[in-house]
């Protein structure tokens, strides 16, 4: 009877292991959507899980016309200030790099594994509509009043 109980509990420590393990590595796609600003507060960040919204965002990605740029000629998405809209993820969304900024009209986008940077026209607008559900959300209202942040019903 001992050699039994040894043998389920075995098994059962190996099935909890295997559907630990496989529930685990299922993830949930979810984006960080951060205001990038310089002003010596924390930048104004929010989550994004709505499958349906990923989903425009992976398609409006995919319609971007690409810009000839190298990173020298990029060189405003790392100034001084605000510096446009940050969209990042874990790895958990496929389809869209990990890393993109957005800022005056331009998209730079890194990927995971350190390609160099690619940039883009914004047609999506992606800068306007994430600024706007910061704002929406009331996450951006003082920065708005003392014009840390563009206006996004204004650009």
């Amino acid at each position: 009877m001992k050699r039994y109980t040894t043998i389920l509990a075995t098994l059962f420590i190996a099935i909890s292991f295997v559907c630990g393990t496989a529930v685990a590595e299922e993830k949930a796609e979810s984006l960080t959507i951060t205001v990038e600003i310089f002003s010596g507060r924390p930048n104004p960040t929010f989550e994004i899980t709505d499958t349906a919204a990923i989903s425009r965002l992976k398609e409006s990605f995919d319609n971007l016309s690409a810009l000839a740029m190298t990173e020298e000629e990029g060189f405003e998405f790392s100034r001084l200030g605000y510096r446009g809209i940050l969209i990042t993820h874990d790895g958990s969304v496929e389809g869209i790099p990990r890393y993109i900024q957005c800022l005056n009209g331009k998209v730079k986008a890194l990927g995971a594994r350190g390609e160099g940077a690619k940039f883009f026209k914004d047609t999506a607008k992606f800068e306007k509509h994430y600024l706007g559900l910061a704002k929406i959300k009331g996450l951006i209202t003082e920065l708005l009043d003392e014009q840390f942040v563009p206006n996004p019903d204004t650009m």
